[in-house]
């Protein structure tokens, strides 16, 4: 007869509480909205959860590293916008060239990373004041391009990333399951992800063993401003137009989405199936409060008790 070591199984316990807690209350709360609404469970609603999650559960993904690293990245809503304005405003003047929109909102949030990482490495400004500033700079650029105004005529094409579908399933959310896969397996098992996370777990250390924390402190800002705008592709795709003040009311649900995953804020701790988790908790309250008619600002309301919440928890934890 097989025993169990108690020891090793509490140890699991203890790494992997948090993942487990998600999982809990994630299986409560779908299990809640699917008897409170009649709608929940459709397979139409099911589909518009997954839409509704995929961008901006995109951007946590990748802001998870930045965050990891010790930083934090809040311009990453007027990369959303600014990104889905250089692919939408591409797209109208050469609508052949679907492909390459894409491709050039996706390079603006890369170089946007670039400047917000060189900020904080080589410009030694901190994380939250350098962000701030190119979150005010880019979302300022975006209503100087656009003049106020969403831009329109871009050709049903372009739609293709946020609205297509292989079979049943969205474009966007195949995105987002590749994504998460490669994520993973770059945290998990490649220099890129070990160097990261001892940044953020002991900056001073990491820079006496001879660690290049500039470099990976600029591509952990790489890594969510690409993010940012592969996002901001996907969103301008959906609605096929680009609009100035499209990724200003997600910057809160991104940041609830990592901290709920179990990423500290101090740095050196989280990972992309906790982050997951957090966006998709996030996303099936929101639907779940929608379908029973509940209150905007109630809903503002909770998420703010939610990030409360889970800063507080983050705290304790460090302590111990």
């Amino acid at each position: 007869m097989a025993y169990i070591d108690s020891s090793k199984f509490m140890a699991y316990i203890k790494k992997n509480l948090r993942i487990i807690s998600l999982s809990t209350a994630f299986i409560i709360i779908f299990c809640f909205f699917s008897f409170a609404s009649p709608y929940f469970l459709s397979v139409n609603n099911i589909i518009t959860i997954l839409n509704q999650i995929s961008a901006i559960a995109i951007v946590a993904l990748f802001s998870t590293f930045v965050i990891i690293s010790g930083g934090i990245d809040i311009s990453v809503g007027s990369i959303i916008s600014f990104s889905g304005i250089a692919a939408a405003s591409f797209v109208l003047i050469y609508p052949n060239l679907v492909i390459i929109g894409y491709i050039i909102g996706i390079l603006v949030g890369v170089i946007i990373g670039i400047i917000n990482g060189s900020l904080v490495t080589y410009g030694k400004v901190t994380p939250f004041i350098g962000t701030l500033a190119t979150m005010s700079i880019f979302g300022g650029l975006c209503y100087i391009w656009t003049g106020g105004y969403s831009i329109y005529g871009v050709p049903t094409s372009f739609s293709m990333l946020g609205r297509g579908r292989l079979g049943i399933i969205p474009i966007n959310v195949i995105i987002l399951i590749v994504i998460t896969a490669i994520l993973y397996l770059i945290l998990e098992n490649t220099q890129i992800g070990v160097y990261i996370r001892s940044i953020g777990g002991n900056r001073k250390a990491a820079g006496l063993v001879g660690l290049n924390i500039k470099r990976y402190t600029i591509i952990a800002y790489i890594f969510s401003g690409f993010g940012a705008g592969l996002a901001g592709v996907i969103m301008a795709s959906r609605v096929c137009s680009g609009v100035p003040a499209m990724g200003e009311p997600f910057l809160f649900d991104i940041i609830i989405a990592i901290i709920l995953g179990g990423t500290s804020l101090s740095g050196g701790i989280g990972n992309i199936q906790g982050t997951l988790f957090g966006a998709f908790i996030l996303g099936i309250l929101g639907n779940g409060f929608n379908l029973l008619n509940v209150s905007s600002y109630l809903q503002l309301v909770i998420r703010g008790f939610i990030l409360a919440a889970v800063v507080i928890l983050d705290m304790h934890t460090r302590k111990r």
